[in-house]
């Protein structure tokens, strides 16, 4: 093993303890993700050319990056992607980050396009679907089940429209619409939730809105706070202020039998599966995560 602090095993023991010092939750990883970043290659590359040295412009790449990733700044932002439902988003500080529990969402969402999907042949109709994804943010929940129903339901028509209040976050989503979906459209528009969505338009709406509360904004990390506020503020007391607005203004724009899939906090199931159910709604489901909390509802309107 080379001991020449420039090294590829020298630079990442020094950039581990660099991050730990620094309190950084997964500081091996996040080094090892960033130097292979810099260098071009998979994280195998640390193994293979540990002894390489790094020439002054790596070095200069890397240090610059650590130092970024010690004060706190997501890896995700720094390597300008994450990976979401195997497909690569590029993110940065305008939208949050996709998380692999939102995974969750496009699992619903796919079940419940099945069942409308199927639905309409049992009737005799065409297979088609709309679906409007609001709050998209990087467009990780449209983008996915775009790309997911046409190799999932090939023949069938599913019209994906995305919509979020951010500028920015529509930016994005843009950007990746186009390179996620080659020779397909997903409409992009600038809208609270579904205010301009004429009724019975929509047969699924999905949605991952700011569900934090008042008191979890003032306990976030600082990685987390690198992320847009704006895209976590607005829960309120409990967390469900905005969910319980769009749940409100979703059985306008649902067409008979729609669903909504969303996205919710941790300890929301029970208030918003009962509130589903005051709307009116016929079936409703709370989700678990891997770690067996509550993530995502699924309620089918009437």
């Amino acid at each position: 093993m080379s001991a020449d602090p420039r090294a590829v095993g020298a630079v990442l023991r020094a950039a581990t303890a660099r991050l730990e010092a620094a309190g950084r939750d997964g500081a091996r990883l996040d080094a090892e993700v960033l130097l292979a970043s810099v260098l071009g290659g998979e994280r195998t590359v640390l193994i293979t050319a540990r002894d390489r040295l790094l020439a002054p412009a790596e070095e200069g790449r890397f240090a610059a990056l650590l130092e970024r990733r010690a004060a706190g700044e997501p890896v995700a932002y720094l390597l300008g992607e994450r990976e979401f439902y195997s497909l690569p988003f590029a993110v940065d500080a305008r939208v949050l980050i996709p998380r692999p529990e939102t995974e969750g969402v496009v699992d619903a969402a796919l079940e419940a396009l099945a069942a409308l999907l199927e639905g309409a042949r049992a009737a005799g109709r065409p297979p088609s679907a709309v679906v409007l994804d609001v709050c998209t943010g990087s467009g990780a929940i449209g983008v996915t089940v775009a790309h997911e129903s046409a190799r999932r339901f090939p023949g069938a028509a599913v019209a994906v429209l995305a919509s979020d209040l951010s500028r920015d976050a529509l930016a994005v989503a843009g950007a990746n619409a186009a390179r996620l979906l080659p020779g397909r459209a997903m409409p992009l528009v600038r809208a609270d939730l579904v205010a301009p969505v004429r009724a019975g338009a929509v047969d699924l709406l999905l949605a991952n809105p700011p569900y934090l509360s008042d008191d979890d904004l003032g306990g976030i990390s600082t990685e987390v706070a690198s992320e847009p506020v704006d895209a976590l503020r607005g829960g309120g007391k409990d967390g469900t202020r905005i969910l319980r607005d769009l749940l409100a203004d979703a059985a306008r724009v649902l067409r008979p039998g729609g669903f909504v899939v969303s996205e919710i906090g941790s300890s929301q199931g029970g208030a918003v599966a009962a509130l589903v159910r005051d709307l009116g709604f016929a079936e409703v489901r709370v989700l678990p995560d891997l770690a067996g909390l509550d993530r995502v509802l699924v309620a089918r309107w009437r």
